[in-house]
């Protein structure tokens, strides 16, 4: 079959505590909010327009890559599981080519880019109306992409205490972003200052670090070399409110986001709740924002309880 690629166009586009001495022998992450879930696409969206790149290749490629900017954003419709991820490929082609734009992860839709594209790095800054000192997240493919950007996960400092990084293997991939200090391979962030018209650069401190449950996520970062730069896509375009638990149809957000959007990727309409954000910069963790992954992992039970900032937690 064809990939269903598509140029958006019109209104819509077609379719106890581990700090414990004695920590519990099976150590498991479960879905904190297990009410999350993604709701069927629309079964109908006008305006679409169909544009077939070519046949699906015996090896599972498929498609030309496009290496100029398209005029309007590639659309990409692939099945929840990710057993079409061959429609991918184009996707692959635009972020090696330093263009931004939407795809699903096991929490919220993204926004992403190549982590060391300043170009796309300025354009997703942009559209997501944040300055330099908002963070950001990286989408990695596993633990080596983690060791490589970041000092890793810290050595507690009380005895008897698990591991942080024996609890990261057990809820990875999964609803998690972890905040870790940055690495020395870690590019700054490069954005232009609109009162100088000049480019000023920062040193990220801290980052935080994703490793997505998501089929679809994973297949596309095996296509690339590095992690993606990433944060939540807001459902109403560029500048939009974010609620947490807000519906996020790609198709409304492929016209929303207008001309610098390059490609979306859709996979279904989505309802979920955003990842859950704990700060692993120092030996003690800190819960930032409740969300889809359990925290009770990490913190205690009463800390939980407590109300967390989701200003705080903003870019992630």
């Amino acid at each position: 079959h064809p990939p269903h690629v598509h140029r958006a166009m019109g209104s819509h586009a077609s379719t106890s505590s581990p700090w414990a001495a004695s920590p519990p022998p099976r150590l498991r992450c479960r879905d904190a909010r297990p009410g999350a879930r993604r709701v069927p696409s629309p079964p109908t969206r006008r305006g679409a327009h169909l544009v077939v790149h070519g046949k699906k290749g015996k090896k599972g490629g498929g498609g030309t890559s496009v290496t100029s900017r398209p005029s309007s954003a590639a659309y990409v419709t692939v099945s929840e599981d990710g057993s079409d991820d061959w429609r991918l490929d184009e996707i692959a082609s635009l972020i090696r080519d330093g263009h931004v734009g939407i795809i699903p992860t096991d929490t919220k839709y993204a926004l992403v880019c190549d982590l060391e594209s300043r170009a796309g790095v300025q354009t997703l800054y942009d559209l997501k109306g944040a300055g330099a000192s908002k963070p950001m997240s990286i989408l990695c493919r596993g633990f080596a992409d983690i060791d490589k950007y970041t000092q890793g996960f810290p050595d507690n400092v009380v005895p008897g205490r698990t591991q942080a990084f024996k609890i990261a293997k057990k809820c990875l991939p999964g609803p998690y972003t972890f905040v870790l200090n940055a690495g020395k391979e870690l590019p700054k962030v490069c954005l232009m200052d609109p009162k100088s018209k000049s480019k000023n650069c920062k040193a990220r401190k801290t980052v935080g670090v994703r490793v997505s449950g998501n089929p679809i996520t994973a297949a596309l970062l095996s296509r690339l070399d590095r992690p993606l730069l990433s944060t939540t896509a807001p459902a109403n375009g560029p500048f939009g409110d974010e609620e947490p638990d807000e519906l996020q149809d790609p198709a409304v957000m492929a016209e929303s986001f207008g001309e610098k959007l390059a490609f979306v990727v859709d996979a279904g309409v989505a309802f979920n709740p955003p990842s859950t954000v704990l700060d692993l910069s120092s030996a003690t963790p800190t819960l930032i924002r409740r969300g889809a992954g359990d925290a009770s992992l990490w913190v205690e039970e009463d800390e939980i309880g407590e109300k967390t900032d989701d200003e705080d937690a903003w870019g992630w």
